[in-house]
């Protein structure tokens, strides 16, 4: 980031690790720190296993994303942001809301309306919405959203 070390008091990064391999997750994490204050806050709200995926649950949460998605389970959170640096970690754990009404516009507020408009634009827009809901909703033992937060030392 083009900001001078120590610059923040404060960083959020929402729904961006999960989507990053590991390699650039720590760099992500690595620049978060270097660029906050020393007392600097960081707040992470993240997909996250609530439990260890079977393979199938894992893959299938591939096909329905399509694309790269590496949630960590809870404490796997925990170790990224500690190895980064970070100290005094907390977190809430989550359901998966993303697909409901309500968790939708809590999520993403005035733009709800629009993103439920497009999951039913076409049939195969529906068809995914629907592949996604399912797989959240059946699997919810396995989904979450981790809401963490932690302090550079």
């Amino acid at each position: 980031m083009p900001f001078a070390d120590a610059h923040f008091d404060a960083a959020m990064i929402e729904a961006t690790l999960a989507l990053q391999p590991e390699p650039q997750r720590k760099a992500t994490l690595k620049e978060a720190f270097r660029v906050l204050k020393p007392g600097g806050r960081i707040g992470l709200h993240e997909l996250c296993w609530r439990q260890p995926p079977t393979p199938e649950v894992e893959q299938r949460l591939v096909d329905v994303w399509r694309g790269e998605v590496h949630p960590l389970v809870v404490r796997g959170w925990w170790d990224a942001l500690e190895q980064a640096g970070f100290g005094q970690v907390r977190n809430e754990l989550a359901v998966v809301s993303y697909f409901t009404r309500q968790g939708m516009s809590a999520d993403e507020g005035e733009q709800a309306a629009e993103i439920f408009h497009n999951a039913f634009e076409t049939p195969e827009r529906l068809q995914r919405f629907s592949q996604a809901y399912h797989e959240f909703a059946d699997n919810r033992r396995y989904y979450g959203v981790i809401i963490a937060t932690a302090v550079k030392a």
